[in-house]
């Protein structure tokens, strides 16, 4: 028998069978060699011959072996030829046939199998994606580090969780991408699902395995699934309510500042007051500001910042107004409700909703 083997060109220098019986003879047993040409060419991949009988110490050039009696093996090497070209796959024979000697078969055929060189496979990477829910689809590309040449680069692919969950934010998906000979790159499409319900910015991945004729550079993609779609229609909308105070009988100026909907994070704002008709500290104070969130039942003083947490949708702001006793017409002044962390619709504008407080006169 000859042995099947597997060599790296580039890594391996020799590919080495070994030509076998199946159990010692009392008789010497000589073979002639040859070796046959598959994918692989004797021209370009292959050399002569060259067989061993003290286990690979010493070599001895030939196109013959010898076994000898008692013995039940010898090997036989070929030099491999890194010619630095991807080339895929390839193949050559070793045949051992009989010259003398007592076998039960007159010859026998070993497989050389050559892999390339890892040094001049392509490098495939597959790319980062961020994608409005709103899609239906997102889709990453995979690519090659040069043309491909000689055999096509293929890769598995395989979707996995992160905080985007499968059948909920997207569809299981795996497969086999192919980048043909010539390309330097491929696209594979993954399912996203439009769940309607607000949330934070969500990922999955997709990640690359066994490749062939191509080495592994970024084996994972990140998906981010940005929730609120191409026009933000799940994005809460933030609002600030335009009381009307009559001086004399109300003692404070209370603001509604909302979101439209729920947000799973929470919401930080900076609240600010600003002259109009009414000026302080003559109408209104403006340096007294406070704020509840629990529909007026305690209040806390303002300070930096106030913060609906992730679930609330509104609080109230208050501010005092001053009865001085003058008639003085409508008067009017301004809360501004300005976002600093958390999703609203006005998330590039950084700007939010102003309302005016109107102020009536006491009939008194």
């Amino acid at each position: 028998m000859v042995s099947n083997i597997s060599v790296t060109e580039g890594t391996s220098p020799y590919a080495v069978f070994t030509v076998a019986l199946s159990e010692a003879s009392p008789f010497a047993t000589k073979v002639a060699l040859a070796l046959t040409a598959g994918t692989a060419n004797s021209a370009t991949d292959f050399g002569t011959a060259r067989s061993v009988t003290d286990g690979g110490k010493t070599w001895t050039a030939g196109t013959t072996a010898s076994i000898a009696a008692g013995q039940t093996s010898v090997l036989v090497r070929n030099a491999i030829t890194d010619d630095g070209t991807l080339e895929g796959v390839e193949a050559f024979t070793l045949s051992a046939t009989r010259l003398w000697g007592v076998t039960k078969n007159l010859s026998a055929v070993g497989t050389a199998t050559i892999t390339d060189d890892a040094s001049v496979l392509p490098t495939v990477s597959i790319s980062d994606v961020t994608v409005d829910e709103a899609a239906g689809t997102v889709t990453l590309v995979i690519s090659a580090s040069r043309a491909i040449t000689g055999t096509a680069a293929t890769v598995t692919y395989t979707t996995a969780n992160d905080t985007a969950t499968a059948g909920s934010d997207f569809t299981t998906t795996t497969g086999t991408a192919t980048i043909a000979i010539g390309a330097t790159y491929t696209t594979v499409t993954v399912p996203i699902s439009n769940d309607a319900i607000f949330e934070r910015g969500e990922n999955f991945f997709v990640n690359l395995t066994s490749p062939a004729n191509a080495t592994l550079g970024d084996a994972q993609g990140v998906v981010t699934i940005r929730d609120d779609g191409t026009v933000y229609t799940l994005t809460p909308v933030l609002t600030v309510s335009n009381p009307t105070v009559v001086e004399g009988l109300n003692s404070h100026a209370v603001f509604n500042v909302s979101l439209s909907k729920a947000s799973p994070v929470d919401t930080t704002l900076t609240l600010a007051l600003t002259a109009g008709t009414a000026t302080t500290p003559a109408d209104y104070t403006g340096t007294t500001v406070e704020y509840s969130t629990n529909g007026g039942a305690s209040w806390t003083a303002y300070g930096a910042n106030v913060t609906l947490v992730a679930g609330m949708t509104s609080l109230l702001v208050r501010t005092p107004v001053a009865n001085d006793s003058n008639s003085e017409g409508i008067e009017a002044f301004t809360l501004t409700a300005t976002r600093t962390a958390g999703p609203t619709l006005r998330l590039h504008r950084r700007s939010a909703q102003r309302r005016s407080l109107t102020m009536r006169p006491s009939r008194s």
